[in-house]
């Protein structure tokens, strides 16, 4: 009897962290350790660099299975209080560098910054008193439109010194902006921290609100690039971003 092969073509889906220079992927729906209705460990499991983060009971976000804000999908609340994840560094995060964080803002609150990667670097934040985005330290980079509270967004950053820049893209509209960002790079050890409170007796606002995901990679991500990852993420979080 003779056989005939036949050949199976098969694509593989893309994702994010394949892009190269990926650092850290953190989803909701992944490589979250749940404790007491807690989010206890928020670990990448898709790069493979090894970070992880983590925190004691008192300060741990709570984890929500099935959030209606993002169509069903998992998310940590950060907030209110001092609410944090946070985790040392197996890597550096030199500039330049590209950070999007998915998520939604509080009805009202005080600034928010998303995600301090080590005492000397502050990327982009909301506040909530000036209903604005910033970037660095909040003025090297000025106002970005409105965000709103209550609000599905991408925030996106890129830290490339005097040529950063900073956007958020929501479900009615979009913003960006670019300036000097600042030159500040985190080293292996520093901390990553997502979440509120301050550190090392320095106080410093950070984000108190809902989370979804935080990636991180090398390089100045090309417009192109970060229009392909918000459009991975809105269909990951069942969220609309224009």
């Amino acid at each position: 009897m003779k056989y005939s092969s036949i050949r199976i073509q098969t694509s593989r889906v893309w994702v994010p962290w394949q892009t190269p220079g990926f650092l850290i992927a953190l989803l909701t729906d992944r490589g979250v350790s749940v404790e007491s209705g807690k989010g206890a460990t928020w670990t990448d499991v898709s790069t493979g660099k090894g970070f992880s983060a983590s925190g004691a009971a008192p300060v741990r976000p709570a984890f929500t299975s099935s959030d209606s804000n993002f169509g069903g999908m998992p998310t940590l609340e950060f907030g209110p209080g001092n609410l944090y994840l946070q985790g040392t560094l197996p890597f550096a995060i030199s500039q330049p560098s590209t950070y999007y964080v998915l998520g939604r803002t509080a009805a009202a609150s005080p600034p928010h910054i998303p995600m301090q990667p080590c005492e000397t670097v502050v990327p982009a934040y909301w506040s909530a008193a000036s209903n604005k985005v910033y970037a660095g330290a909040g003025s090297n980079i000025s106002t970005v439109a409105s965000i709103g509270g209550s609000t599905n967004y991408l925030l996106t950053t890129v830290f490339n010194g005097a040529n950063g820049s900073v956007g958020w893209s929501s479900s009615a509209a979009s913003s960006s902006g670019t300036g000097n960002i600042g030159a500040n790079a985190a080293a292996i050890g520093d901390v990553l921290r997502v979440g509120s409170g301050s550190e090392s007796g320095a106080a410093k606002y950070f984000w108190n609100s809902t989370i979804a995901a935080v990636f991180v990679g090398l390089g100045a991500h090309a417009p192109a690039l970060q229009a392909r990852i918000k459009t991975w993420l809105a269909m990951w979080s069942r969220t609309t971003l224009v």
